[in-house]
């Protein structure tokens, strides 16, 4: 499994979505930078791209905050009672005492600074927002990943579970058929726009 990084094994997973998407791999296409790839390298370089954004946005859980205000209320008590016990204060290196202070201020600031608006339900939202990241680097390598409506299978619901172990946690529970049929229908939408 990555961790925020690159794991050379899900490159034969990407081929895989490649071919569950129909992405032929005969025509050149310059990127920004005038580099040249073929449809397939370029769609490769996007899927690394999507599933590395997956673990950025996990890794930035908001949730994260709360465990701050409580390792910040126990380094306030640690403090408090280095101070209140003035023989024990005198046998500590001043530095010691002086770093439990400025771990207190650093958790402090960040509680304070904590990004605000961030959804509730944060691993459905980084799931969705995989899914749409898949859908366009599907899209701009001219391929397609379907989803059928009755039974709730397809090759969108294939590329994902063969992307999954190379992806964080929060995927481990997976986006169910409704979930799925909305995005695709609001992607086409938005697409359209």
């Amino acid at each position: 499994m990555i961790d925020s990084g690159f794991d050379p094994a899900v490159i034969p997973i990407i081929t895989r979505v490649a071919e569950l998407a129909g992405i032929k791999d005969s025509t050149l296409v310059v990127s920004q930078d005038g580099q040249t790839f073929t449809v397939r390298e370029k769609f490769e370089l996007d899927m690394i791209d999507v599933i590395k954004t997956a673990h950025w946005r996990a890794d930035d859980d908001p949730s994260r905050f709360k465990k701050a205000k409580k390792t910040r209320k126990l380094a306030g008590q640690l403090e408090e009672a280095l101070h209140q016990d003035g023989d024990l204060l005198r046998y500590l290196p001043f530095s010691d005492v002086r770093a439990v202070s400025n771990l207190v201020n650093a958790l402090y600031k960040l509680e304070r600074n904590k990004k605000r608006g961030r959804p509730k339900k944060w691993a459905t939202t980084i799931r969705k927002r995989f899914v749409n990241g898949l859908f366009d680097a599907v899209h701009d390598a001219g391929g397609e990943l379907g989803l059928n409506r009755r039974n709730g299978r397809g090759s969108l619901v294939d590329a994902i579970e063969k992307l999954r172990p190379y992806l964080p946690n929060e995927f481990r529970r997976g986006l169910g058929e409704e979930t799925m049929v909305k995005l695709k229908q609001e992607w086409v939408k938005n697409r359209k726009k």
